[in-house]
């Protein structure tokens, strides 16, 4: 994206529909620096259940998909 200069802008309301959780749907997880705050590492994904065609093992007949939104690692 940097060689494009390409970047998405999202409104207050986008951004938090997309980021912040929801059970069962959306899940986030933030890491702050305990010495000051500073947010060092960030992911969000969201949960897809699916029906399983073929039972493989046992009686299961759902699976959980996790697909990743966002992610960002600092230092």
């Amino acid at each position: 994206m940097e060689k494009y200069q390409i970047f998405v802008k999202y409104t207050q309301a986008e951004l938090a529909h997309v980021l912040m959780p929801r059970s069962g749907v959306v899940y986030t997880i933030v890491v702050e620096a305990r010495e000051d705050g500073r947010i060092i590492d960030f992911i969000s994904f969201y949960n897809m259940p699916v029906q399983v065609l073929k039972k493989v093992v046992g009686d299961h007949t759902r699976m959980n998909v996790a697909y990743l939104y966002y992610y960002g690692l600092g230092g």
